[in-house]
């Protein structure tokens, strides 16, 4: 009897630890995506927003990350067509300059 008690146990052990770790597994899935400073380069032409987020879809990427990031309407734009596209934008980037001589309104 105590045998069975001990069997018992150990199978109920058992089956806790792995509905537990089932429920806590947590897996690393990072996003690869390219990151886009478009700074210009001498002799290239930049290609347009529509032709890079077609580019690095074909190319397997995730998603998208731009740096500058767009003010206004071209934001919207830009957005739009990466949403059509199914890419995600998980990163932008910006310039803060804190010692300009006019203030930023």
């Amino acid at each position: 009897m105590n045998q069975y008690r001990v069997l018992g146990t150990c199978v109920l052990i058992i089956l806790l630890n792995n509905a537990v770790g089932a429920q806590s597994a947590t897996v690393w899935d990072p996003k690869f995506y390219p990151y886009c400073a478009e700074l210009g380069v001498p002799g290239l032409e930049p290609r347009s927003f529509p032709d890079q987020v077609r580019m690095f879809k074909e190319a397997g990427f995730d998603g998208i990350g731009f740096f500058p990031i767009w003010i206004g309407g071209e934001m919207d734009r830009n957005l739009k067509t990466a949403d059509e596209a199914g890419m995600p934008v998980y990163m932008f980037g910006l310039i803060v300059n804190l010692k300009a001589d006019e203030p930023y309104d």
